[in-house]
């Protein structure tokens, strides 16, 4: 909305800086209409907020001092803000400096409800309740990172692994945050016996989650609980990414067989284009003029079972992308 937009417009700020800016203002506006509503509803002293982001600017702006940007496993790419309000719970104010991570949510958040963790699977974060109520005997830990594009990771790419004062990045570059926040100076050199343990509790960490193997969850398609399902680009696989002519798939599983209506969504057309969906036995092909930005295929028929979902354009000899397919049960089903 350019009402938040246009007051960061004037100050100086590039255009995309402007309207993160704007994003921040509007954040916090609804942020003190939900308080307020909770107050009105006399919820707000028994109400547990959670506000963290996932992580660090993606464009060069304000980041504390910290190195790096989103895509990076330095602080300024990985360590973000996690604020927790519960008035009756948590004393205001209050300040923890342990460090913890996104993993943590699902045990906290279990245990505060009443609710026990899946027996089933290790759960590899931890329950911060002792630590936001003051308990002692909090044991000291690893937290690990791993930044890839790609279906897998690859070993010592994009990693990092830290402790609550050093941090090993890309199992070369070993610092001690403590003494040097914005990771400005190597001490592996006269820390080689840290160096060393944290690279093999990486080399351990790794070997287990590989062990667990890559093979990607399908997406349902027709299931009862969602007759309408709509594919980003957030989950497809291959040679992923966002550029116009990234190329991907999605694995999906079809769990009624039966007809769909399916939609492509993608930028509007920059010349007269063909639009093509792959998915099992199913071939489809249209024609896109210049400037459309969708084309549907009706009641298309899709058997039961696991498939790959492959759509794209073709502009001439340029293969392109889309932004979003869209599946939905068609009525005779």
């Amino acid at each position: 909305d350019e009402k938040w937009v246009a007051p960061f417009r004037g100050t100086g700020l590039d255009d995309t800086t402007a309207r993160l800016y704007g994003m921040v203002a509007n954040i916090d506006h609804n942020t003190g209409r939900l308080l307020q509503r909770l107050r009105q509803t006399g919820l707000d002293q028994d109400t547990l907020l959670i506000y963290l982001t996932d992580n660090g600017p993606q464009q060069p702006r304000y980041n504390a001092g910290m190195r790096g940007l989103k895509g990076s496993v330095y602080q300024g790419g990985i360590r973000v803000p996690c604020f927790w309000r519960w008035p009756a719970r948590i004393t205001p104010g209050a300040k923890i400096d342990t460090i913890a991570a996104h993993v943590d949510l699902l045990p906290s958040i279990a245990s505060v409800c009443g609710a026990a963790s899946p027996r089933d699977r290790i759960i590899d974060g931890r329950n911060l309740w002792p630590l936001l109520e003051g308990q002692p005997g909090w044991t000291k830990r690893n937290l690990f990172f791993q930044w890839h594009r790609g279906d897998t990771p690859e070993f010592g790419r994009g990693c990092a692994v830290r402790d609550e004062r050093f941090k090993l990045v890309g199992l070369k570059e070993l610092y001690d945050l403590d003494a040097d926040p914005a990771e400005s100076n190597n001490v592996a050199g006269s820390q080689p016996e840290r160096a060393a343990e944290m690279r093999h509790a990486y080399e351990r960490w790794y070997t287990d989650v590989c062990s667990q193997g890559f093979a990607p969850p399908p997406i349902h398609i027709g299931s009862s609980a969602e007759p309408v399902s709509v594919l980003t680009r957030q989950d497809w696989r291959g040679a992923a990414g966002w550029d116009a002519d990234s190329i991907g798939y999605w694995e999906v599983l079809i769990e009624k067989p039966g007809r769909y209506d399916v939609k492509l969504d993608f930028p509007a057309a920059a010349t007269n284009s063909q639009a093509l969906l792959h998915s099992g036995h199913v071939r489809r092909e249209a024609p896109v003029p210049a400037g459309q930005t969708s084309v549907e295929w009706n009641n298309v028929n899709f058997t039961s079972g696991l498939q790959r979902v492959e759509p794209w354009l073709m502009q001439g000899a340029q293969k392109l992308g889309v932004h979003y397919v869209t599946f939905r049960r068609a009525r005779q089903n």
